[in-house]
């Protein structure tokens, strides 16, 4: 497995983590409750973190 393969992988692992833990909640919940948006907010994080690395490696850079 790549480098690409193995970040996204990461995050695909992360997205359903996400979705099984959040699917029942509601936003009202989301609001009310600061150690859920504290996961929350982490698990985006992970997420975004592995995303920003593989633009960063397949954006051109100007000579």
């Amino acid at each position: 497995m790549n480098r690409d393969e193995v970040f996204l992988h990461h995050v695909l692992d992360e997205i359903i983590f996400l979705e099984n833990q959040t699917q029942s909640l509601k936003f009202e919940d989301l609001l009310s409750d600061p150690v859920l948006q504290r996961a929350v907010l982490r698990s985006l994080e992970i997420i975004g973190k592995p995303l920003i690395q593989l633009i960063d490696i397949s954006t051109p850079r100007p000579s």
